[in-house]
């Protein structure tokens, strides 16, 4: 049985790559028309805020592990899983705002591209210092290691 935070770390991957192309589609001209750049910042925003959750949830899961004996170990994630919310509220702010020019929306699709490497980079820090939930070897492909 594959645990819950492994689905979750996919379920994670699957809605960053979702938005990304969503963030793609909005920078490579789609936007000029009005009414598409103000539903494709909607839903920008929609799978930024389920990231969003995801995240919050992962990070939840993980800290209620059944081997709370590398909790000492977890303290240097703090700074990882802050960095990872704060770049996604960060991107949902810009994502609001629907007027923003192609400069602000190629800016978000960098900003995706970011937090997607820095959510391998935590996968890879996690399963190192706990060896709990997460394939180590998986999550160092998705970071290119």
């Amino acid at each position: 049985m594959v645990p819950p935070s492994v689905q979750l770390a996919k379920s994670i991957h699957d809605t960053l790559s979702n938005a990304i192309a969503v963030a793609e589609q909005a920078t490579v001209g789609v936007h000029n028309q009005e009414g598409n750049s103000h539903y494709l910042s909607m839903l920008l925003e929609d799978r930024l805020g389920r990231l969003h959750q995801q995240l919050l949830a992962l990070f939840r899961q993980q800290d209620r592990s059944p081997d709370r004996t590398h909790a000492t170990n977890m303290d240097p994630l703090a700074k990882r899983r802050r960095r990872l919310i704060g770049r996604v509220d960060d991107a949902i702010d810009l994502a609001a705002d629907t007027d923003s020019s192609g400069a602000v929306r190629r800016s978000i699709l960098e900003d995706l591209e970011g937090i997607e490497r820095d959510f391998a980079a935590y996968e890879t820090e996690f399963a190192r210092v706990s060896g709990d939930g997460v394939d180590a070897t998986a999550a160092a492909d998705r970071n290119g290691n």
